[in-house]
């Protein structure tokens, strides 16, 4: 029988908030025990710093522009062949525990009049939180994307809604009323940051621990299954339950990077003048100037989400040893993206990409078949993730319909019998594995973030190699340019310096050159013409 999966996601955590590559004093012990028991990505990136089309790249193994997603409030397109659908397809039973989105779910008749009113339907918006509220909806429809069973909650912090807040209602009125009643609570430049009421036995964590669990005791075991365990923490806001609430202090936390950073030489969508002049904020975070305290309460708060996501990982991981499942099972932990957390004074997330936004937690962990206690620097993107996946379990992408063309010449004599899509990939992203087994240090030399930010019209690409950072803005003149090796840091843009501008245009050409590389190619040719 093949291997189970079990993921692990959470919600805008970065990747120094894992305690064996922390620069404060957090404490993951169960998270640094995967780590060490596999292999563990410094240099992991979202090919978008935003949840839903993260979220839609690490189930479909498609950039943004193959499945549709390509920001927030864009739902994924309807037919697109998930992981998930992949595994059930080839046995396994499929769950999925927490968080989703990859439907929009903040629409509201009063904020979204481009929505009809007779869009509001379990069917087409089944994670549209009016349509909980209205109880149009008590249970979410099954399968989704090929999930068998689901276990649903969506948005975070006191604005969670689904099943979860179905539960907690009906578990206890008073702490469903309390969580909403703070529903505005959340830190804001010069406030101060929010905290949760809710007891830890009922806040969302316990909730999405107890149904893992019982997935895992449920489970046809006849079967492998593939388990999505997805924690909306530490998103914002920063709200984690006694006594996680205060584990950490400000006194705990280190002055963020390049927290002094005027960021003179970046465009001026990255200066608080910049929105100041146009009367608004961007809705993510974004260049807001906060006082050091403040930030560092903030990062004390969402320090404890973690350490509490901590916990739940460590009980779920005791039940695998405890049924005899760990040796058969892949264990993953990622984040969708993660958060600009105090770095050059600024906070949550935007079209800012700074590596404390873009570089995410990813670790791989499969006794007797990954490396174990291995730390690589190989750059790596969640475009990876589903290639990697279906090399590790040894399950090709599917290819349904005609059969792809082998070309002109495979009948003649003369040539050899080479399919000509040998050399070109079904999915965009490469498959990890050859790290992950030892066989190679690195299988790409860049990769690729896009990033559509319609509220504020801006449109970037940022292509990311070892050394070097470059970030285009399309119908822009200015840009950035990061040269790692000298400025770990990120603050001195070269985008004007001419010392630079052989780099920049090779640069230019190599981003180019990722866009095309990363166009889906599912569509095989069937013949001459």
């Amino acid at each position: 029988m093949k291997p189970n999966v079990l993921v692990f996601i959470t919600d805008q955590q970065r990747t120094d908030q894992i305690g064996c590559l922390a620069d404060d004093s957090l404490n993951t012990p169960n998270i640094d025990t995967i780590a060490a028991n596999g292999t563990l990505f410094r240099h992991a990136y979202c090919n978008t710093p935003l949840c839903m089309p993260s979220r839609a790249t690490l189930w479909s193994g498609l950039t943004p522009r193959g499945h549709g997603a390509r920001t927030n409030g864009v739902n994924t397109r309807d037919g697109v062949l998930m992981l998930p659908q992949i595994l059930k397809d080839n046995g396994y039973e499929t769950y999925s525990v927490g968080k989703l989105h990859l439907k929009c779910w903040h629409l509201t008749p009063e904020k979204t009049p481009n929505v009809k009113e007779a869009e509001y339907t379990p069917q087409l918006l089944p994670e549209c939180e009016t349509v909980w509220e209205r109880g149009d909806i008590k249970k979410f429809p099954e399968p989704y994307y090929g999930v068998d069973h689901v276990d649903f909650l969506g948005g975070h912090g006191s604005y969670a809604f689904g099943e979860y807040y179905n539960w907690l209602k009906n578990k206890s009125p008073k702490a469903a009323e309390t969580l909403r009643s703070i529903k505005a609570a959340w830190p804001k430049p010069g406030g101060t940051p929010y905290y949760n009421t809710v007891p830890k036995e009922l806040y969302y964590t316990e909730w999405i621990t107890q149904k893992t669990i019982e997935c895992i005791e449920n489970r046809d075991k006849e079967k492998p299954f593939f388990l999505w365990c997805s924690n909306p923490d530490p998103h914002y806001p920063f709200g984690p339950p006694i006594p996680y609430d205060t584990m950490y202090t400000a006194a705990d936390i280190h002055t963020p990077l390049a927290f002094d950073d005027r960021r003179e030489s970046m465009p001026d969508m990255f200066q608080k003048g910049y929105y100041e002049r146009k009367g608004v904020y961007p809705p993510d975070g974004g260049p807001q100037l906060c006082d050091l305290q403040t930030l560092k309460e903030m990062k004390a708060r969402s320090n404890g989400m973690v350490s509490l996501v901590d916990e739940s990982v460590g009980r779920i991981m005791d039940h695998l040893r405890q049924n005899g499942l760990e040796h058969d099972t892949i264990v993953v932990f990622v984040s969708d993206h993660g958060d600009l957390m105090g770095d050059h004074n600024m906070y949550c997330k935007g079209p800012f990409h700074y590596e404390g936004l873009i570089n995410v937690p990813l670790i791989f962990q499969w006794e007797g078949h990954i490396q174990k206690n291995v730390k690589t620097d190989a750059l790596a993107s969640l475009l990876d993730f589903v290639p990697t996946m279906l090399d590790l379990l040894e399950i090709p992408y599917p290819l349904t319909g005609i059969q792809p063309w082998p070309g002109p010449f495979f009948n003649m004599d003369g040539h050899e019998a080479e399919n000509i899509y040998d050399k070109i990939p079904v999915l965009p992203g490469i498959s990890l594995k050859p790290i992950l087994t030892g066989q190679a240090s690195k299988v790409q030399e860049s990769v690729l973030i896009e990033d559509d930010d319609d509220i504020f019209g801006m449109f970037l690409r940022t292509l990311i190699t070892e050394k070097y950072k470059l970030t285009l803005f399309i119908n822009e003149e200015f840009g950035v340019l990061f040269d790692h090796e000298k400025d770990p840091e990120e603050r001195q843009n070269l985008w004007n310096d001419p010392a630079y501008a052989e780099v920049q245009a090779q640069l230019v050409k190599k981003l180019l050159d990722k866009i095309v590389q990363t166009e889906p190619r599912l569509r095989r040719r069937y013949g001459i013409a």
